[in-house]
């Protein structure tokens, strides 16, 4: 069970790292691109503290070349991610991308010949219903930003499913190791244009970058946390309990919402919560079912 605490506990600390993003977004840069370079900055620092206390060690370079794949893969999920999380209330987009377990089976049941059973059918079908509600605002329509963290779920989904792959030839200390420094030579070239907006946000608005460091310092513990995880248990079920987040990350808006709007604000309407929570409730009991 030592799997399942230390999922919940990536669970916490991701919510914390998200609620740092939204702050990011909203308030400090509207390019998803530039925040993404904010915290791989800060990245470097933490690349360089697990080095020194863990060491260095190059891997075989076929499972270099899968892991930079999948590295590829969720450096545009994120990207997306922020994109998203710029555009929409911060419960909706982390209540959407939480359709990530109905990918993963999905992808399991193509490449791994897994079957699915009656109950993991109903169980993909409250995910998808529940994804859906919560995108919903005042017109019974999809807003842009679904379709977009949609994209980015299914991207960390293919990615969930390498990494644990990944983790039967590499530790789980280099997998983390060599992800940054991929993270960190892709966010390299890309931001090449960005250069003098980066530095002008950092001058002026140092607490971005001081927002950047604290969303990666909690983000890269929890992704240590859930790769450990993933080695301990099945990568589906691992999944499956990360739809708990949506009930942590709407506590946290709710919070703010009513205590520091100035830093995140959401329509706390009787309707809308009612609708969030709704939304929320398939979504975690729609994960449950596919354990």
């Amino acid at each position: 069970m030592l799997w399942f605490f230390l999922a919940l506990l990536s669970i916490l600390l991701w919510s914390f790292s998200s609620m740092f993003d939204k702050i990011l977004v909203s308030n400090y840069t509207k390019n998803p691109l530039i925040a993404t370079t904010l915290n791989q900055m800060a990245s470097l620092a933490m690349l360089l503290v697990i080095a020194f206390f863990a060491g260095f060690t190059v891997p075989k370079a076929e499972w270099l070349f899968l892991l930079f794949v999948s590295t590829l893969l969720n450096m545009t999920a994120v990207l997306l991610y922020f994109k998203a999380m710029h555009t929409a209330e911060m419960s909706r987009v982390l209540t959407a991308i939480n359709i990530m377990p109905f990918f993963v089976l999905l992808i399991a049941v193509v490449f791994l010949g897994e079957k699915v059973s009656f109950l993991q059918t109903i169980g993909i079908f409250l995910i998808v219903s529940g994804a859906l509600l919560v995108s919903q605002r005042k017109e019974l329509k999809l807003n842009g930003w679904f379709f977009v963290i949609i994209l980015s779920a299914a991207l960390f989904s293919i990615d969930t499913v390498m990494q644990k792959f990944l983790l039967r030839e590499m530790s789980i200390i280099e997998l983390i190791e060599w992800r940054i420094v991929f993270l960190l030579i892709c966010f390299s070239f890309v931001s090449l244009p960005f250069l003098k907006k980066i530095k002008k946000i950092v001058v002026e608005k140092p607490k971005s970058l001081a927002l950047a460091t604290a969303s990666s310092v909690f983000f890269i513990s929890g992704r240590i946390s859930f790769i450990t995880a993933i080695s301990l248990g099945l990568v589906s079920l691992v999944a499956a309990v990360q739809a708990v987040q949506p009930f942590m990350i709407l506590g946290l808006a709710l919070i703010f919402t009513k205590f520091m709007p100035h830093l995140i604000k959401e329509e706390i309407s009787r309707k809308t919560i009612a609708l969030k929570i709704l939304a929320v409730c398939l979504v975690v009991i729609g994960s449950v079912m596919l354990l």
